[in-house]
């Protein structure tokens, strides 16, 4: 019989402790091309050829080339795609309920709170003109009139009313930006349907309406900060707690249990009719 296979889809430099967990089980670690994880590229029946015969995806996000209903047919034995992050909008997970597939994600606060620190870091660049600043300096210039900063938050002494700061989305990332603004006593406005009022209420934030398409807003131009899809990358962070977080769940999956970090929970009933207090490596 062969060995169960794992693929590391959108790998991220596995720590030895991964590797080790997975090969112990009696798995065949296969590593997919770094190549998948390019923006503007899609390998979609690359992946879905080295996915054939899976017992366990996992990986970091590669949402160029989604792991789709297709990848996921590609071996009648999966039964889990583990994320090493929080984000599972690369992952079709209606069609892995569907087919009775464990989604699991990762949602640490080494990646979110790193996120939301990196939001603030921005946020506080472009209001207090530290790039600008910074080029007046080294271009021997000093106190440009035009490179003024922003008071960001409100104040007593003359009525000041603060910056009003927009947040789309108040989840995870979302509320620990209002939690690091709260002392700044900034207005915070937000937009978030599925967030409870009362989550609102408890964090001191606004709720409002989706951006008009003649908001002001969409013409900023270079007054907006880009960041290529490193804002969780830190030092002692990135994504270790989230690999070691998602081979747990590998690991727990195909020995037949639960892992306690499941996305589509609807999908366990079906999930343990399939595997439940199975492992992997006695089918």
């Amino acid at each position: 019989m062969s060995k169960p296979k794992v693929l590391i889809f959108a790998p991220r430099e596995e720590p030895p402790e991964t590797v080790n967990a997975l090969e112990g089980l009696g798995c065949e670690l296969v590593f997919g091309d770094r190549d998948w994880q390019l923006p503007r590229t899609t390998h979609e029946d690359a992946v879905m050829e080295a996915a054939r015969d899976a017992v366990a995806l996992m990986g970091t996000s590669m949402r160029h080339t989604p792991i789709s209903r297709r990848i996921m047919q590609a071996s009648q034995r999966l039964r889990i795609v583990a994320k090493y992050t929080v984000g599972v909008d690369d992952v079709d997970t209606e069609a892995a309920t569907e087919l009775g597939i464990m989604v699991c994600h990762a949602p640490t606060e080494s990646n979110c709170f790193g996120v939301a620190e990196t939001t603030i870091t921005f946020m506080l660049s472009l209001l207090k003109k530290v790039a600008e600043r910074d080029a007046d300096v080294r271009a021997g210039k000093w106190r440009t009139a035009e490179n003024f900063a922003y008071y960001v938050g409100s104040r007593a002494s003359d009525g000041f009313p603060g910056q009003t700061v927009g947040l789309v989305g108040l989840g995870r990332i979302g509320t620990r930006v209002a939690q690091l603004l709260a002392p700044w006593r900034a207005r915070i406005i937000a937009y978030d349907p599925y967030v409870p009022p009362a989550h609102f209420l408890t964090h001191g934030v606004t709720s409002v309406d989706p951006l008009p398409v003649d908001s002001p807003l969409r013409k900023l131009g270079d007054r907006v900060l880009l960041s290529p899809h490193s804002a969780s990358y830190t030092e002692g962070g990135e994504l270790r707690q989230g690999v070691a977080w998602a081979t747990r769940s590998v690991v727990t999956a195909l020995k037949g249990g639960i892992p306690d970090n499941v996305y589509n929970r609807d999908v366990l009933p079906f999930w343990n009719h399939r595997f439940g207090g199975h492992s992997s490596t006695a089918d």
